[in-house]
């Protein structure tokens, strides 16, 4: 699914890539609509399509907790300023810090950025609210414009 070849950008910086081969959610989910009868290849295909949505639309542990759909949907000025202000933060707290190991280094990385994002400095809002309300907000105009364009609600990550 192209969802994996994205990320949850700030929220994700420090993570390793992944596919649909690490993902249990999906594999679970897929395995389910195997073991279902249809009656035809048609029904098949619409529960598939419907399973799709469903995984699309539930918030995802490889995207930060953001929804594969906001995930394709991709980031915005807002995020882009919340991705500068923390790497300004990473800059200052480990500029001069010596590590034991690269694991040590991505391990503390990766517990600022978790403090971080659930902090409350950006006008009464945390990092990750912000970013869920701005991808949010970009995925349902991705949604408007298609639907003006005519292209079929239901088709995509955008329905």
């Amino acid at each position: 699914m192209l969802a994996y070849q994205r990320s949850g950008d700030i929220l994700n910086l420090f993570t390793l890539p992944w596919g649909e081969a690490q993902d249990e959610i999906w594999r679970r989910m897929l395995a389910e609509w195997r073991a279902q009868t249809f009656s035809d290849e048609k029904a098949r295909r619409a529960a598939l399509a419907e399973l799709e949505q469903r995984w699309n639309n539930m918030p995802h542990p490889f995207f930060a907790g953001l929804r594969p759909a906001q995930v394709m949907a991709g980031s915005g000025e807002q995020e882009a300023e919340l991705a500068s202000e923390f790497l300004d933060l990473l800059n200052r707290r480990f500029s001069k810090k010596k590590f034991r190991s690269e694991g040590d280094a991505l391990l503390q990385t990766l517990t600022l950025l978790r403090a971080w994002q659930m902090e409350k400095p950006f006008g009464g809002q945390m990092p990750f609210e912000i970013i869920l309300a701005e991808r949010t907000e970009l995925l349902n105009r991705c949604a408007c414009l298609l639907a003006e364009r005519g292209h079929k609600a239901g088709n995509g990550i955008f329905a």
